[in-house]
């Protein structure tokens, strides 16, 4: 599945669910005329990251949660910092990878903007 095309399915599906609801694979694939598997592979998505709750364990039962942002906005703010990852500008993240190795770097997803902590800072 291309990045395109799973930004849609997984908005597809976000959508679909509304608050408070309980959700299982087979009840939104038949409604969005999505294959099992996908839906399926979506709401594991969901639960791991926190998007969903699998409310369970006996079936498969999903609850959207109460997120700040939405998975299909969180995808593209990762998509847009990994466009961005070449970018070789002092004053920009030249590449994923260097978060990691500058701790007083991070991200604030909800706003995209990088923070420099100061050194002494924790």
């Amino acid at each position: 599945m291309g990045f395109r095309m799973a930004f849609d399915v997984v908005d597809l599906i976000w959508s679909a669910m509304h608050d408070n609801e309980l959700y299982g694979p087979s009840d939104l694939a038949n409604s969005l005329e999505q294959p099992i598997e996908t839906v399926t592979r979506v709401l594991e998505f969901l639960k791991k990251y926190k998007f969903a709750d699998q409310v369970t364990r006996r079936e498969m039962l999903f609850r959207k949660t109460a997120a700040a942002v939405g998975p299909g906005d969180a995808l593209r703010v990762l998509h847009a910092l990994l466009e961005d990852a070449c970018v070789s500008d002092a004053g920009q993240v030249v590449s994923v990878s260097k978060i990691n190795r500058h701790p007083r770097h991070f991200l604030d997803v909800r706003l995209g903007n990088r923070i420099v902590r100061s050194k002494d800072a924790n």
